[in-house]
């Protein structure tokens, strides 16, 4: 009687132990499923029992979890990268339109003065700079010349110069010399010159 009751015991064990591991294994066939799939959450629940599918359990759980953080900071580098493409984009269409304004601002046809023909190009070394140059016609057959060179490239230089040139001409219609235009030029430039630490080149003529 003792013998069967023992068996019929480790009978009961054996089946509630093996059930209690085919469990195990369902679970992490499904998690394996699930992973496979795409779903980086999936994770498999633990006995509490130190054995080896809890072990497993535990592996499988710690390459799911590194495995999420790496697909995080994939995905926060991809954002980053389109994010980065699309202020780069809005840049150049910035620069491309500043280009433009720039670009419209120098003349863009030959001045003839009595047998004289004035006409000139300016080919700046990137999208936008610190270089112009322009001529005016005076009454008469007078002419009023403009060549200027803010040092350096890029926006800064480029509405600096715009500054200059509006200067120029708003000062020209005024002044009787050359001497006096770049003179007044010169007093009202410095201080925005001075402050965005440049300088710049110019020369002025008339032509009665």
């Amino acid at each position: 009687l003792a013998l069967g009751v023992v068996t019929l015991l480790a009978i009961a064990a054996a089946w509630f132990g093996g059930g209690l591991m085919l469990r195990q294994v369902d679970g992490l066939v499904a998690s394996t499923r699930l992973l496979g799939r795409g779903n980086l959450d999936a994770r498999v629940p633990l006995s509490g029992k130190r054995n080896e599918l809890d072990l497993l359990a535990r592996t499988f759980n710690s390459m799911a979890a590194a495995l999420q953080a790496r697909d995080r900071a994939l995905r926060h580098a991809e954002e980053k990268r389109r994010v980065a493409e699309i202020e780069l984009a809005v840049t150049r269409a910035h620069l491309d339109i500043a280009r433009q304004i720039q670009q419209a601002l120098l003349p863009h046809e030959a001045l003839t003065l009595g047998k004289i023909r004035v006409a000139g190009r300016c080919v700046p070394a990137e999208a936008v700079g610190g270089d112009y140059f322009g001529y005016f016609p005076r009454s008469g057959d007078g002419m009023d010349s403009f060549v200027g060179d803010v040092a350096g490239h890029g926006v800064g230089a480029a509405l600096l110069m715009a500054e200059a040139r509006t200067t120029f001409l708003t000062e020209r219609l005024a002044s009787t010399s050359a001497a006096n235009t770049l003179a007044k030029l010169n007093a009202l430039l410095y201080d925005d010159l001075d402050r965005a630490k440049m300088f710049m080149t110019a020369c002025c003529a008339m032509f009665a």
